[in-house]
């Protein structure tokens, strides 16, 4: 296919975009009248590239973009996974050719844009090393919960409001692709920063503990939320408890009453929906972080509600 048409794409990559979409079919399925994006659909910032013309100019791509980085965009959008474009492209960062902001911006149109992104685990890796790149690297310190100050001071000091969008595109990706667990683990990722970050001092922005304790409150809420709607999802589980256990890697107490919380939200989705095992895990989890006495209340309240089987085969052994 004419290399025109391959640069058109690229070019096409790099303006400020809405949304990118692959829309199914080729050329003729999208014939829109005579436009200098032509063959590609271009409205108000939302970019649509037909599916079998980008699988064409992909095989012209994989051999120009060594040479042209634009073209590595176009490589990624077809192959996500393709790990060495994605070196390259580390390697212009470095060299200063390609800018780390439009480079997470990107890589979120992609992730937003299709599923197949999301999944990667190595694209959810070239976002933490963009961070990395961008940010300061924050002084070492000891911190319950690390065995080490370097492992500590590993994290970036990312600004609060780039943390929380970074949220969202995490949920996003796990909506269009459930159980999606690269992006959950990019996500205990984004909570270890928020501790280690909260715990050292002010944020980068001037952020104070309290803004991270809004945070974090915001983010055990929208947890709770989505485990109740997605019941069989226990990496988001493994990362709410994961959370409280967080909670206790420093002086501050990030979000004060987690466990009781999820403790009470485990009892009642086990009681709504015994026959998930992803709940029982769950009551598990909490009930380890619970002392004796709460966890003696929890069962109690579970009793005559759920088959008695049931409650011995997952929690007995915590009595």
């Amino acid at each position: 296919m004419d290399q025109h048409i391959l640069f058109l794409l690229a070019g096409l990559l790099e303006k400020p975009l809405i949304s990118i979409e692959i829309l199914p079919g080729g050329l003729q399925e999208w014939m829109p009248p005579a436009s200098q994006d032509f063959p590609f659909v271009l409205e108000d910032g939302h970019l649509g590239v037909p599916q079998k013309i980008l699988y064409k100019l992909y095989v012209a791509a994989a051999s120009l973009y060594k040479e042209h980085i634009s073209v590595s965009s176009v490589v990624l959008l077809a192959n996500p996974a393709h790990q060495t474009a994605l070196n390259t492209r580390k390697k212009s960062v470095a060299r200063g050719s390609l800018d780390p902001s439009k480079e997470l911006d990107l890589i979120a149109l992609f992730i937003r844009g299709f599923k197949e992104c999301g999944k990667q685990s190595i694209i959810w890796d070239h976002r933490r090393w963009i961070f990395r790149y961008q940010y300061e690297a924050i002084r070492p310190q000891t911190l319950a919960g690390w065995p080490t100050s370097e492992e500590a001071s590993s994290f970036p000091m990312i600004p609060l409001d780039i943390l929380e969008e970074e949220c969202q595109l995490i949920k996003h990706a796990c909506e269009i692709y459930p159980r999606n667990y690269h992006a959950w683990a990019h996500y205990h990722w984004i909570l270890n920063v928020i501790v280690v970050v909260a715990n050292r001092g002010p944020g980068p922005g001037g952020e104070s503990v309290q803004d991270y304790h809004r945070f974090l409150r915001k983010e055990v809420t929208s947890l709770r939320e989505w485990i109740s709607l997605h019941v069989s999802d226990f990496s988001a589980v493994h990362l709410l408890c994961t959370l409280a256990v967080l909670d206790r890697s420093g002086p501050a107490r990030l979000v004060e009453g987690i466990v009781d919380e999820i403790r009470k939200h485990a009892v009642d989705l086990v009681v709504s929906y015994p026959a998930h095992e992803t709940l029982w895990l769950y009551l598990r989890s909490a009930l380890a972080l619970s002392a004796a006495e709460d966890v003696r209340t929890a069962v109690g309240s579970i009793g005559g509600r759920v088959p008695a089987a049931a409650v011995d085969k997952y929690i007995s052994h915590l009595l």
